[in-house]
């Protein structure tokens, strides 16, 4: 999909705010950006940022040419340099879960954005690829407590 550029478009304000498109063209590579916009007038603001501020946490980044995610390590890298917060790591070597209820309870807790926050929940996924079609186990628990306090 593509968007027609417009000042009033979130993600042409994100471009904006951070540069993303020239960013993009100096890396000579054709990589997507993954992330998600939170802030006032996104989904309730349930991060009680202030008026109009807005900010990007990238999650993932892609190598189109290549078909392939990025490493967790060149991942890191990239958002770095161009200055992009990535979304909070709780815990970077875990050991997976085979509990649900366990997961679930891990879920729970406070949010690293804003600590008078309940976490949304938790994303459990792998650093690389773990088989030849480039598939990562990726998959979020949900806090049950957040959908309650949003009735979601």
């Amino acid at each position: 999909m593509e968007l027609k550029e417009s000042a009033e478009n979130i993600y042409w304000q994100m471009n904006e705010k951070y540069n993303i498109r020239e960013k993009l063209s100096n890396l000579g590579r054709n990589i997507a950006l993954q992330g998600e916009i939170i802030g006032d007038g996104i989904q309730g603001n349930k991060y009680k940022l202030g008026k109009n501020e807005r900010r990007l946490y990238l999650f993932n980044m892609y190598d189109i040419d290549k078909a392939e995610y990025l490493g967790y390590e060149e991942f890191i890298s990239l958002a770095n340099e161009f200055g992009i917060e990535t979304v909070p790591f709780i815990d970077i070597d875990f050991e997976l879960i085979d509990d649900i209820d366990a997961l679930v309870e891990l879920s729970k807790g406070v949010s690293a954005l804003n600590k008078n926050t309940k976490r949304e929940g938790i994303v459990i996924k792998s650093y690389e690829e773990i088989n030849d079609m480039g598939e990562r186990v990726s998959f979020k628990a949900i806090n049950p407590d957040f959908l309650i306090k949003y009735g979601e």
